[in-house]
C-alpha cells in the first residue's frame, strides 16, 4: 500500500547532520547525516513502521494537513512517500544479497527512558538484553541504532539465531518510557566490518 505523510526535519545542535520525525506516526524517527540522507532515512523507518503497522492491525492515522502541524522555527518539512509492497519485496525476497542465510535488514523495538532535564535517556532493547544511553533524543535513537548494529554483528559471527522481535503492543512500558522501533541496515555494516577486520 502506499502512503505520503509530511516529515519534519530539525537539525542536530552541533551541527553534524538532521533529526527527522513523522508527526502521525508516533515514535517514527531517525536521524541522518545530512538533510539528503535524513530523507532517505526517515523515508525506510516510516516504510519499516508501516509494515508492522499493517501487519499487526493497528490503526494507521491519515496524514495531518502540513498547515495544521506544529513545526518548530528551526524545523522544515517535506512531503515524504512509503509503498509497503515495495518495502516487503525488498527486504523479505531471497535473492544473492543475503549473507549464510542472514537478512539484510533487522528491526526490532526498543524502549527510551527519559529520566528529566539534564539526565541521559536510557535505551533498552528487550529482546536482545542490552542497553545503552543518549544525551538527548537525536544521540539516543544514534545510540540505539548503534548498539543494535553492534549486537547483530556479534550475534552473525557466532552463528547464533537473532531472537524474534517483539510486538510494539506487547511491551509494557512504565511512567516516563517510550517505545520505538528501531531499524539496522546490516550489508555496509558486514561490509565495513571485514575491512577492519
Amino acid at each position: 500500500m502506499q502512503y505520503i505523510y509530511t516529515a519534519v526535519f530539525t537539525p542536530i545542535e552541533n551541527g553534524n547532520g538532521f533529526y527527522a520525525r513523522i508527526p502521525d506516526l508516533p515514535g517514527c524517527i531517525s536521524t541522518g547525516k545530512d538533510l539528503s540522507d535524513a530523507i532517505d532515512q526517515i523515508e525506510d523507518a516510516m516504510n519499516g513502521w508501516l509494515t508492522v503497522a499493517e501487519d499487526e492491525g493497528l490503526d494507521i492515522a491519515k496524514a495531518t494537513p502540513q498547515f495544521n502541524l506544529d513545526i518548530p522555527d528551526n524545523a522544515f518539512c517535506s512531503l515524504v512517500r512509503a509503498d509497503t509492497l515495495v518495502y516487503r519485496h525488498r527486504f523479505h525476497k531471497n535473492d544473492d544479497r543475503k549473507i549464510k542465510n542472514f537478512p539484510d535488514k533487522y528491526v526490532y523495538p526498543v524502549i527510551f527512558t527519559d529520566y528529566g532535564p539534564g539526565k541521559e535517556i536510557a535505551v533498552e532493547f528487550p529482546d536482545l538484553g542490552v542497553s545503552t544511553s543518549g544525551i538527548d533524543d537525536a544521540d539516543a535513537l544514534q545510540s540505539a541504532r548503534e548498539l543494535l548494529g553492534i549486537t547483530m554483528l556479534g550475534i552473525e559471527k557466532d552463528k547464533e539465531k537473532a531472537p524474534s522481535p517483539s510486538r510494539l503492543s506487547s511491551l509494557k512500558l512504565e511512567e516516563g518510557e517510550t517505545s520505538s522501533l528501531i531499524d539496522i541496515y546490516m550489508p555496509s555494516l558486514r561490509l565495513a566490518h571485514k575491512k577492519n577486520d
